[in-house]
């Protein structure tokens, strides 16, 4: 019975034991190389996990790159491009493949921009916006930022 290992569980992983408790680690080597299309030339468990760690501080530094990849140059270049500035080499066949597997990267080795709470509260507010309209009452999306005194002054003056 083999367990199938998902990205997310290795990202998951914030020490070297950890890393080796999810299989082999030709599978955990594996299964990175699959998801993220990225060559692990590496040979052992710390060679793995100090891999990933560079790649984290790589992605977070050129964050800016990544994001703002111009899809019109040609695979060549992009790939030369990529593999000079972030000293990463990418086995892609196109340039659609290409686009996604710089998500990927960007996905799996960016720090989330908003925390959990954030998110739920994010979400929240965007479901009761929503339902408040199918009510018939029309709020702003965004929260109006208003400080103590502007609202201590509202009532106030009321």
């Amino acid at each position: 019975m083999s367990k199938v290992l998902s990205i997310t569980s290795i990202k998951q992983c914030d020490s070297l034991a950890s890393l080796k408790s999810l299989g082999s680690f030709a599978t955990v080597k594996q299964a990175i190389a699959d998801s993220l299309s990225i060559p692990m030339k590496v040979r052992s468990w710390q060679a793995l996990h100090d891999k990933l760690q560079t790649l984290t501080l790589v992605v977070q530094n050129h964050h800016e790159f990544l994001t703002s990849h111009d899809e019109a140059q040609d695979l060549s270049v992009s790939l030369l491009v990529i593999k000079q500035k972030l000293g990463i080499q990418l086995t892609v066949s196109d340039m659609p493949h290409l686009t996604t597997t710089i998500n990927k990267l960007l996905v799996f080795f960016s720090e989330p921009t908003l925390s959990a709470y954030e998110l739920y509260e994010q979400y929240k507010r965007e479901n009761f916006v929503h339902s408040s309209r199918l009510e018939g009452i029309h709020m702003p999306m965004q929260k109006p930022e208003a400080s103590l005194a502007d609202v201590l002054a509202k009532y106030r003056a009321a």
